[in-house]
C-alpha cells in the first residue's frame, strides 16, 4: 500500500475519533426550553418506537398509550402531523427510511441511543468526505484540516444528533461518489451504488433527483454485465419503491397523509412542492 494512502487512512481514523468524541457533547442539547426534540423529530422517533413495539408503522397505539413519554418530555401530549388514512391508520407523513435506520440505536437506549447512532453517522460522513477530497486533490493535510473545521462548525455540531434524514442521506451521497471514483465499475460496485441510491430514496423523496444523477453517471461508467445488472437493480428498486409507498401511504409520496395536504393527490402535492414562488421565501429568509 502506498505511503500516502496509509497516511490518508490513518488520518481518516483520527478524524472519525475526534469528531465522534466532540459530537457526544451535543447529546442532550435542548431543542426548546420545554423539549429535548421538536419539529419533525418526534415523528421519526415515534415511528421507530412503533416498529420496535408493534412491528408496524401505525402510530395509533403510541398515541393511545402515550408510550412516547419515555423520550418526549414536552408537557402537552404529542401533537399530530397527519390525519387517519381511509383504513384508520395514522402514519408519520415522512418517508420511513430514517425511522427504520434508527431502530438499533433506539432499541438499545431510546432517544440517547438514536442520537449516538446519528453522531457516529455524522462522524463517518465527514470522514468519507475527507477521503474523497484527499483522493481528488492529493492534498491530504489540507483536506483533513478543512474537513475538521467544517465538521466542528456550529451547524455540524448541532445537526450531528438532530433526528433528521439529511446526515444519513449525505453519507449515502459521499459513499456513492467514492464508489464512482473507481476506474472501472465492477459488479460489486454497481450493487453498492444501487443500494446507496435506494437508501437515499427511502430517506426522502426529495433525494430522488440526486439519486437519478448518481444512477445516470453509474450507467454511463458501467459496461457489459455490470451495466445490465445496474438497469435490472434500478427496475427492481423502482418497482419496490412505488409498490411500498402505495401500500403504506396509498400514494407515491408520504405527504398525502400530512394534515397540510390532506386528501391531495400525488400530482397536487408535487405541484405545491415544486412551486418556485412558494419556495422562494426560504432563499429570502437565508
Amino acid at each position: 500500500m502506498p505511503r500516502a494512502m496509509r497516511s490518508a487512512e490513518a488520518g481518516a481514523v483520527a478524524l472519525f475519533l475526534v469528531l465522534a468524541l466532540a459530537y457526544t457533547a451535543s447529546i442532550g442539547l435542548r431543542a426548546t426550553n420545554g423539549s429535548a426534540v421538536t419539529g419533525d423529530e418526534p415523528f421519526y422517533l415515534v415511528t421507530t418506537q412503533s416498529l420496535i413495539e408493534d412491528r408496524d408503522f401505525d402510530l395509533r397505539q403510541q398515541y393511545a398509550s402515550e408510550s412516547y413519554r419515555s423520550w418526549f418530555d414536552y408537557g402537552p401530549p404529542l401533537w399530530t402531523q397527519s390525519g387517519p388514512l381511509p383504513d384508520g391508520r395514522v402514519l408519520s407523513p415522512h418517508d420511513p427510511g430514517l425511522a427504520v435506520y434508527l431502530v438499533p440505536g433506539f432499541a438499545l437506549a431510546g432517544l440517547e441511543g438514536a442520537q449516538a447512532q446519528l453522531l457516529l453517522t455524522a462522524a463517518l460522513t465527514f470522514t468519507l468526505t475527507f477521503l474523497l477530497i484527499a483522493r481528488e486533490t492529493g492534498a491530504a493535510r489540507l483536506a483533513w484540516c478543512a474537513t475538521l473545521a467544517v465538521g466542528l462548525s456550529a451547524t455540524a455540531f448541532v445537526y450531528a444528533t438532530e433526528v433528521y434524514p439529511e446526515v444519513p442521506a449525505a453519507l449515502c451521497l459521499v459513499a456513492s461518489l467514492l464508489v464512482l471514483r473507481a476506474p472501472t465499475l465492477t459488479m460489486s460496485r454497481v450493487i453498492a451504488i444501487a443500494l446507496l441510491i435506494t437508501g437515499m430514496a427511502w430517506l426522502g423523496v426529495k433525494y430522488l433527483p440526486l439519486g437519478a444523477i448518481l444512477g445516470g453517471v453509474a450507467l454511463l461508467r458501467a459496461e457489459g454485465r455490470a451495466r445490465t445488472a445496474l438497469v435490472a437493480l434500478a427496475v427492481v428498486a423502482g418497482a419496490t419503491y412505488v409498490a411500498g409507498h402505495l401500500a403504506l401511504f396509498g400514494a407515491l409520496t408520504p405527504y398525502n397523509s400530512n394534515l397540510v395536504y390532506d386528501g391531495a393527490s400525488t400530482a397536487e402535492v408535487l405541484e405545491r412542492h415544486l412551486s418556485i414562488p412558494g419556495r422562494a421565501y426560504r432563499l429570502v429568509g437565508l
